[in-house]
């Protein structure tokens, strides 16, 4: 039956007399079939179809309805569809109890009159199908979009709602369905509202609202929105207003969709009364986006669930802007917030990336990252008795000024704990607790912070502030500090921290572990089994730690700077209040001291007030200048049983000190030799030549083992030597025709190994006296040979050389770094003999030569520090060798190029002190300035042309001075 807008309808009337109405619409529908155009399709037990354009003008009440459906009528569109109104109160679709609207084109309603409706589903059985596009625009005053009551209503084909109040609006039961849709209200309404167990299903469906209220308002025990894709936005005229606000046990499932706020004071899902719900990033959004929940109004929150709300947030990333706005926020006794991944973007002052208060509970795990930028904005923060913060797998970043990364306050508590995360607070501290109660254990996490790692302290009402941090494979920096009635804890698993304690509470290092102490420390207890390294002293100012209560050492080492010197030397100490129990290492830095006699208790380096069972030993050898210390409980004399434990030289010196001696007499003699050692003897070869001036190569190898002394016999010395020395004549010649002179180059490689140890094998901390050193020699030079007698074997000769040396030196201590360095030098020689027969016998001469030589020596050694500090300076120094001697043999007449035996005696001077400066302290090498020497050896031509010689001898002198060797040469003539 169609209408004209003439011709108004009541309602009220139907329902009082049923048949009286149905008689009036049936001469209705009479006479409108004979009008030109229809108004209005009526369904009143009929089914009827829409097309067209109705139009009801400005006519009231149902009158002005476009499609009318009651008594289960039902109106089916079979075109498009435009419905105008323009009066008040109407609705442009209305399905009655039991009717069924069902539009499968699209269908425009357009409403100016206020408190209109564009479309109205009433009753149990009503339906709504819109298989279209949907339009609805009724923007006056007070006026919906789609009202659902107790029906049902699909709107399938998308389109979009504009109204000043409620866009959709579901109550009593009823259920919705949409797709493709924008619904946007401009007034003071929700954009969608949901209450009285009534059931919201959208499918990329956009959310918006403009006017001055919550875009999605749910409520009530049942009703229940369901959002897949689409977006909820919230740009309101007004300073509160959320994007989903949930209460009285509503539900809410949202997926794949993006919340946007733009208001202040306003929340993106606000959760209240029992309601719950969950926001995910389903897997329909896995190419691409997660959900997003943005705000950028002032104190506004991106979700928040109070008086006993609880959300689950799902792989979803929230971002705030405003100022003192919270990512997330749970508040009261029985609110909670999940979060699993995703991530919590603040950027603005005064906010807080997650927060609980006053009873509420937030949860977050799986990888998810908390971020803050602004000025005191917090990552996490808890405040109030009951408030509680769990966040597993979680990171943290804060890069705002004073922004710590985790704060509890006034009875509040929070549990981080982190695997290969970040606790990042650039300008803000790690853990902050002021009456509130912080838990936090970090495996491989990344820490940054302010300089502060920990700061607890007593709230206004002197509620203490706990914090307790166990880290593990990690290193980490920033100081710990707590007042006086807080808790500040330190675990350290494999892991290192730098920075100092300030009423430190239990701290306890595993093996793996290091403290690197910056600055003077005081803990309440600890248990250590790692390594503690005291910071560099600045100036003379150096460092203690102290343990109020008990230390225990587990075999734990404790690195500390001494100036090593006289007693009482300033040093880093230990100060331990309490009792000691277990083993530490001591290990000791020399910080600039110049090495000295202690005469009394020492340097004290551990100071116990209480019971002292802990045992302490050194790790390392302590050395400078030329003493050694050890370490010693007790001082001296009444100070015997103090408990304490001291660092005491004695007046032994350290053996490396002999080494470095060692070297330097070694590497000044190295290359000394003479005529006879370098060419054998030439006389008795040569002299067959008959004018033959030709060149020759030669090569001589020797080696020796000596044993000697240094300071004055309390270090033992062993060196071997082996010199590989090889040479040419360049030129021969004769001045007179009797006399024949020979001009060569030579150059040497040696090596002497030196082992030293004192008389005191073993330090009193049971450490080797013994050291070891090398050097490496080169040589390079010239030598220029003249025989008077040219063909004869007898009669005088002199030989000069020339040389220059350099050396790589090494010192290894016992315990001790290597220390390398180097020096030169070189050497000058003149040497002059007359061999004449003594015996003439038969068949055999006997020879001896009477030997004379003369060297001058030039070394200089660099100077160098050692590792621990020790200056090793004066090592030039210009001396003189001289030798006297003579050498014995027996030449066969018949063969007179045969082999030859040989006896030389030989006497050695040489002023070389061999002295060197330690810290200022001389030492010098023991070596006598007298030697004695015995050679015994063969010489002689074994072939034509080649000439081979050598010997074995051995050299003694005073201060144990000992050392045996042997060389072998050979010469060819070409």
């Amino acid at each position: 039956m169609k209408l004209r807008a003439n011709q108004p309808y009541s309602q009220s009337r139907q329902y009082k007399n049923l048949g009286i109405l149905t008689s009036a619409i049936a001469i209705a529908l009479t006479t409108v079939a004979e009008q030109a155009q229809a108004a209005q399709v009526v369904a009143n037990g009929t089914s009827e179809t829409a097309s067209g354009t109705y139009d009801t003008g400005t006519t009231t009440g149902t009158a002005g309805y476009g499609i009318y459906t009651l008594n289960n009528g039902v109106v089916t569109s079979t075109g498009t569809v435009n419905i105008v109104t323009g009066g008040s109160s109407v609705r442009g679709v209305y399905v009655g109890t039991g009717g069924q609207v069902t539009l499968d084109h699209d269908t425009t309603i357009t409403q100016t009159g206020t408190s209109s409706r564009g479309v109205e589903v009433s009753g149990t059985t009503s339906l709504f199908i819109s298989n279209g596009a949907l339009h609805i625009n009724s923007t006056s005053s007070s006026s919906y979009g789609v009202y659902v009551s107790q029906g049902k209503a699909e709107m399938n084909g998308g389109g979009s709602i504009t109204s000043y109040y409620y866009g959709l609006y579901a109550a009593n039961a009823a259920n919705v369905t949409a797709k493709d849709m924008t619904i946007e209200t401009i007034g003071t309404t929700a954009a969608a509202y949901i209450v009285s167990g009534s059931s919201v299903d959208l499918t990329n469906v956009a959310l918006i609202n403009t006017g001055s209220s919550n875009t999605v308002q749910l409520s009530g025990a049942g009703s229940k929105l369901i959002m897949n894709g689409g977006s909820v936005t919230t740009k309101l005229n007004t300073t509160a207003g959320a994007a989903l606000a949930v209460e009285q046990g509503a539900e809410f499932d949202l997926t794949g969709i993006a919340i946007n706020t733009s208001t202040d004071s306003g929340e993106g899902i606000a959760v209240s009364t029992g309601a719950f719900g969950t926001i995910r990033d389903s897997s329909i959004t896995t190419s691409g986006g997660s959900d997003v929940v943005g705000d950028a109004g002032a104190g506004a929150v991106g979700v928040r669930a109070y008086n006993g709300g609880s959300a689950t947030v799902i792989n979803t990333d929230i971002i705030t802007s405003g100022t003192g706005s919270d990512g997330i926020e749970s508040r009261d006794a029985g609110s909670q917030v999940t979060m699993v991944g995703g991530s919590v973007q603040v950027a603005a002052d005064g906010t807080m990336g997650v927060s609980a208060r006053t009873g509420g509970i937030v949860q977050i795990g799986n990888g998810t990252l908390v971020t803050t930028s602004g000025q005191d904005s917090y990552a996490l923060y808890s405040s109030t008795a009951g408030s509680s913060i769990v966040a597993d797998n979680t990171s943290v970043v804060t890069t705002g000024s004073n922004a710590h990364a985790v704060v509890a306050e006034s009875g509040g508590q929070i549990q981080l704990n982190q695997s290969n995360g970040q606790l990042t607070s650039t300008q803000g501290n790690s853990l902050y607790a002021e009456g509130g109660q912080i838990t936090v254990v970090l495996d491989g996490s990344t820490v940054q912070n302010n300089g502060i790692l920990i700061d607890a302290r007593a709230d206004a009402s002197n509620q203490a502030g706990t914090v307790d941090l166990t880290a593990s494979n990690l290193t980490m920096g920033g100081d710990i500090q707590a007042d006086a009635t807080s808790i500040a804890n330190l675990n350290l698993r494999s892991a290192a921290w730098s920075g100092k304690a300030t009423n430190g509470t239990a701290f306890d290092l595993d093996g793996g572990s290091m403290w690197n102490m910056t600055a003077s420390s005081d803990v309440a207890s600890l248990n250590h089994a790692g390594v503690i390294r005291y910071a560099s002293p600045v100036g003379r100012n150096f460092n203690t730690l102290t343990v109020h209560n008990q230390y225990t050492g587990n075999n734990g080492t404790v690195v500390l700077n001494t100036e090593l010197g006289a007693d009482a030397s300033p040093t880093d100490r230990l100060v331990v209040e309490g009792n000691t129990a277990g083993q530490t290492i001591l290990q000791v830095v020399n910080a600039n001291g110049a090495g000295a006699l202690t005469a009394a208790d020492g340097i004290e380096l551990v100071s116990v007030a209480g019971q002292s069972d802990g045992s302490f030993r050194l790790g390392n050898r302590v050395v400078a200048g030329v003493y050694e210390y050890s370490l010693y409980q007790g001082g001296v004399g009444a100070n015997s049983d103090n408990g304490n434990w001291y660092l005491r030289s004695t007046g032994q010196v350290r053996s490396e000190t002999g080494v470095y001696l060692r070297n330097m007499a070694a590497a000044s003699t190295m290359f000394v030799h003479t005529l006879h050692d370098r060419l054998g003897e030439p006389q008795f070869t040569d002299k067959y030549r008959e004018g033959e001036q030709a060149p020759a190569v030669w090569v001589r190898i020797s080696g020796n083992q000596t044993d000697s002394r240094a300071a004055n016999g309390q270090i033992d010395l062993d060196t071997d030597t082996y010199v590989v020395h090889l040479g040419g004549d360049l030129a021969r010649w004769s001045s007179n025709g009797n006399d024949r002179m020979h001009f060569g180059l030579m150059g040497a490689y040696g090596r002497s190994d030196i082992n030293a140890d004192t008389r005191q094998l073993y330090t009193n901390s049971g450490f080797s006296g013994t050291a070891s050193g090398k050097v490496d020699g080169y040589s390079v030079g010239a030598y220029f040979t003249w025989y008077g007698n040219e063909n004869k074997p007898t009669g005088p000769y002199i030989d000069l050389w020339g040389q220059y040396n350099w050396f790589n030196n090494e010192v290894k201590g016992s315990g001790l770094a290597k220390e390398s360095y180097d020096s030169s030098g070189w050497t000058v020689s003149a040497e002059g003999g007359y061999a004449f027969i003594a015996i003439d016998g038969q068949t055999r001469q006997w020879m001896i030569e009477p030997q004379v030589q003369i060297a001058f020596n030039s070394y200089s050694a660099d100077d160098h520090r050692e590792i621990n500090g020790t200056w090793v300076s004066n090592g030039d120094e210009d001396s003189m060798i001289a030798r006297v001697g003579a050498r014995f043999y027996s030449r066969d007449k018949l063969n007179e190029n045969a082999i030859q035996p040989f006896v030389e005696a030989n006497w050695w001077y040489s002023d070389q002190q061999n002295s060197l400066s330690f810290n200022g302290v001389a030492l010098s090498d023991d070596t006598p300035q007298n030697t004695y020497e015995l050679k015994v050896g063969l010489q002689g031509e074994i072939a034509d042309g080649w000439q081979v010689w050598g010997h074995v001898n051995g050299r003694w002198g005073n201060n144990g001075y000992s050392s045996y060797g042997g060389m072998v040469g050979v010469k060819y003539n070409f």
